[in-house]
């Protein structure tokens, strides 16, 4: 299992336009093969500020995803719609049990 993880930082004022990009880029990965949950979120406190999460089954299956045209859609617009900075991390998980 691969995780990716970390916040986006946005222009405010471009917050409704990039989500509105965001909503399609994040339909198109949970079709994705290997994608088992893709989840975008507004921080609770900072308008500026969007959390991202995402679990892939496997590297080879992130890696197709990235190599995808809606990965392009989201650098194409980086920058254009507001996005200040990407602070993502992967990590490569060897084992999943429950919390409790």
């Amino acid at each position: 299992m691969v995780i990716i993880a970390g916040s986006i930082r946005i222009d405010p004022t471009a917050r409704d336009e990039l989500i509105s990009t965001a909503i399609a880029v994040v339909r198109e990965l949970r079709k994705q093969v290997g994608c088992t949950q893709v989840t975008l979120s507004s921080d609770l406190e900072d308008p500026g500020v969007l959390h991202l999460f995402q679990t892939w089954e496997s590297q080879e299956a992130l890696s197709a995803a990235i190599g995808s045209r809606h990965i392009d859609a989201v650098r194409d617009h980086e920058g254009r719609t507001g996005v200040r900075e990407m602070a993502l991390l992967k990590y490569a998980v060897a084992s999943v049990g429950r919390l409790v």
